[in-house]
């Protein structure tokens, strides 16, 4: 990422929320507790079978780590999923 340019570090992706249209956000991001990102990953996940990986971008609340949201994604939000294998280019199968 860094050899295109992006960051993730707080600032840039602070900055970039400001420049990316709400709808555009929507339809891309996930944001919110466990139960409400769950089934927001599985639509996003049906509509986009290309879609092959997912980029976690932790934004702890107060009190959280970093390792506290990635720990709470893989258990509460992507726990269950089918895995994801290549059989063709952009398929999913488990």
């Amino acid at each position: 990422m860094n050899t295109m340019g992006w960051s993730l570090a707080q600032e840039a992706v602070t900055r970039a929320s400001e420049e990316v249209p709400d709808d555009v956000v929507d339809r891309l991001a996930l944001a919110g507790s466990p139960a409400e990102c769950r089934p927001r990953l599985r639509e996003l996940l049906d509509a986009v079978p290309q879609i092959a990986q997912v980029a976690i971008v932790p934004v702890p609340l107060p009190g959280q780590g970093l390792v506290d949201v990635v720990r709470t994604f893989a258990q509460e939000v992507a726990q269950g999923l089918e895995p994801i294998t290549r059989s063709e280019p952009g398929s999913r199968s488990g």
